[in-house]
């Protein structure tokens, strides 16, 4: 399992089949990207901050189709780039890429569905050997201060704050708590240099992402 598939599990909802990645979710799969390839060695983070940048030090793949293939977008030019921009790069089209993956290995069952009754898409079944519960148990456990996080579930906790969806695993009157804990989870010692910088990256990501679509939802109303 990687962070991306792990993400992508934890924001279907198991009672619908239906993709709750929310209006970032490009980006925040694209932070898990990020992280999956700099543990993997094919990425480097230099500096910090608005400085960071990020560099594709190792083309080789990793075996997974679609890191591979954020891995080649991010590659081409072969220049460093803001992490933002890295993010934004390596989570284009990553949603569908990472759910049809997770169906192909047999942890979820795709099936077909309308919106509306009229527009075709498709829902998914999580079937037990995904051991979403168990996933979701352990984010939600490190969310709310009752277990020490990890590289892993401490990288998912951070994530889904990044892009504001503590709420699919944490019950609503504990959101907000959730939030500020996921938020301090990019400071913790408890991760590597590598995770921080990927979870950084998708904030800023995030934050740049809403500033555009607040800046153009004021030039239209000014219009």
């Amino acid at each position: 399992m990687t962070t991306v598939s792990d993400l992508a599990l934890l924001t279907l909802d198991p009672a619908t089949g239906t993709r709750r990645l929310g209006s970032y979710g490009e980006i925040m799969l694209g932070g898990a990207a990020l992280n999956d390839l700099l543990l993997a060695g094919r990425l480097e983070v230099t500096g910090e901050g608005k400085k960071a940048r990020v560099l594709v030090v190792d083309q080789t793949p990793v075996g997974t189709a679609y890191l591979d293939q954020a891995l080649a977008r991010l590659a081409r030019g072969r220049k460093p780039r803001r992490a933002s921009d890295a993010v934004t790069r390596l989570g284009k089209k990553l949603p569908r890429a990472a759910y049809e993956a997770l169906a192909a290995e047999g942890l979820l069952e795709a099936r077909p569905a309308k919106v509306l009754g009229l527009f075709p898409t498709t829902r998914y079944s999580v079937r037990p050997a995904a051991r979403r519960d168990e996933l979701a148990d352990g984010v939600r456990a490190v969310l709310l201060g009752e277990r020490e996080p990890d590289e892993r579930l401490g990288a998912l906790g951070a994530l889904l704050g990044a892009g504001g969806q503590v709420k699919r695993v944490v019950p609503k009157g504990r959101r907000r708590e959730a939030a500020k804990r996921a938020k301090a989870l990019t400071e913790g010692v408890w991760a590597s240099e590598a995770v921080r910088a990927a979870v950084k990256a998708s904030e800023d990501a995030v934050m740049i992402a809403v500033m555009a679509a607040t800046a153009a939802s004021t030039a239209g109303g000014a219009t």
